[in-house]
This record gives C-alpha cells, sequence and structure tokens, in this order.
C-alpha cells in the first residue's frame, strides 16, 4: 500500500485530482525477493533542489517525474533492497482548501485510501506529531489488508504496512508526503532507511524564510513611514502659520 504516485498510474495507485495529494492503497511490492535480506549499515548523503533537501541512503537511484516542477512534483528513491521510498509536494494553497493542518490532510488520506482500495486496516493508525523547521508535521504508520484472488484459485490476503509523513510548509509555499509501502517481515529495515529521510528534510531554505519574514513585516515600515510624512507635513503647516501670525503681531 502506498501513500500516492501519479494520476497516469491511477489503476493500481490512486491521485486526489483537487489537491493531488496522494492516497495509501494496498498494491503488491518488488520488495518480495529481499524479504530475507540481512538488514545493513548504510551511508546517507543530502539530496538538494527546488529549496528544499533530505539526506537518502547512497546507494539509492533516484527516478524524476519529467513532469515535476518547483510548485508540485515527484522522486522516487529506488533503494537496493527492492523497495521504494516516494517523495512528494504541491502547492500549500491546493491542500488547504481541503485540509486546515497536516494532521487532517493525513487522516484524511487514510481513509480515503480505505474506500478506494476497499482494504481494512489492522489496528489502529500509529501517529507522531513532529516539528520540522518549525512547522507542524505528521508522521504515521498503518497497517492494512485484503482479500485477493478468486475463482478458482481462491482467495488470499494480502497484508503491508504503510510509512507516510505529511508536512505544511508556509515558507516554501508547499506541502509534503514523504511515503513508502512494504511487507511486515520487511517493515523494520524500511523504517530504518526512511526515518532518516524524514528527521532530515528540510522543506524551506533560509532565504525562503527571510522573504516570507519580509513580506509579513512590510506594512508594518510602511505605516511607520506614511506616519512619520504625516508628521513632518503638519509640522511644517504649523511652523508656517506661526511664522506668518509671527508677522501679523509685529504689524
Amino acid at each position: 500500500m502506498i501513500f500516492g504516485m501519479g494520476k497516469k498510474q491511477r489503476k493500481e495507485k490512486g491521485e486526489d485530482k483537487s489537491t493531488g495529494e496522494k492516497e495509501l492503497i494496498v498494491t503488491e511490492s518488488a520488495e518480495e525477493s529481499a524479504a530475507k535480506a540481512p538488514p545493513k549499515k548504510k551511508d546517507f548523503e543530502l539530496v538538494a533542489l527546488y529549496g528544499f533537501s533530505a539526506k537518502i541512503p547512497n546507494d539509492a537511484r533516484l527516478e524524476f517525474n519529467p513532469k515535476s516542477r518547483r510548485e508540485k512534483g515527484d522522486i522516487v528513491f529506488h533503494l537496493q533492497e527492492g523497495y521504494k521510498i516516494f517523495l512528494s509536494w504541491g502547492r500549500l494553497e491546493d491542500a488547504r482548501k481541503r485540509y486546515k493542518t497536516a494532521a487532517e490532510q493525513a487522516a484524511d488520506s487514510v481513509k480515503r485510501s480505505l474506500k478506494s482500495s476497499f482494504a481494512k486496516l489492522e489496528g489502529e493508525p500509529h501517529t507522531e506529531n513532529l516539528k520540522i523547521q518549525d512547522h507542524d508535521a505528521v508522521y504515521t504508520r498503518a497497517r492494512m489488508w485484503l482479500e485477493r484472488g478468486g475463482f478458482p484459485m481462491g482467495k488470499h490476503r494480502v497484508t503491508q504496512d504503510a510509512l507516510a509523513l505529511h508536512l505544511h510548509c508556509e515558507d516554501s509555499g508547499r506541502y509534503y508526503v514523504v511515503y513508502a509501502f512494504t511487507r511486515p517481515e520487511v517493515s523494520e529495515d524500511v523504517q530504518r532507511n526512511f526515518e532518516p529521510i524524514v528527521s532530515s528534510l528540510k522543506c524551506h531554505s533560509s532565504s525562503a524564510r527571510l522573504r516570507r519574514s519580509s513580506q509579513r513585516q512590510i506594512a508594518g515600515p510602511e505605516l511607520d513611514e506614511r506616519a512619520e510624512s504625516v508628521s513632518a507635513g503638519t509640522k511644517r503647516v504649523w511652523r508656517k502659520a506661526w511664522a506668518r501670525l509671527q508677522q501679523t503681531i509685529a504689524r
């Protein structure tokens, strides 16, 4: 199951048309062959673009959605173990049309995914509230299952775990979703690669925050300048009036 991919893959992966929000859908994974691979320590290196950055495993192969741009896009990190970690971003104003917070977006993503894939939750999703560069973020772990197959082979249950981070960044004007899907037997290994990406994520540059700060403060200095201008003009009027009065008295 996943928290998203693109519209062109809609047959097996879902997407909300109004916001581009990714849905969690149970699907088969290529990681099956790596289920018994022993965990090994990874080195991570920095990847940065469009003003945001994160540290990813240095053995990952990057795949960019060719339609990606500054406002909206996707990256897939293909790891040697056979599974993938996805990073998507989009315009915050689009997300805010439906969700006031990242927590609302995360909760609705799970609900819509259950509905679209006919999956069922196994237990309750585990959520953690995080702070990333002073922004509220939500880290979700969920386990889902559904029955597949049918006549003549019979049905079988498919169980998968999903990890997702939802983040709203006012400084960059974007929302971010980092997500991965995995079978339970390799879920811990996926988390060892997933969590360093989340903890190292920088959703905006320092220049973006400075721009936003100056935009918030611009009204204040403008009003102060106008007040000073009015004050100076008033003084000039009073000085001229006083000079005329002195001339009248002198006569």
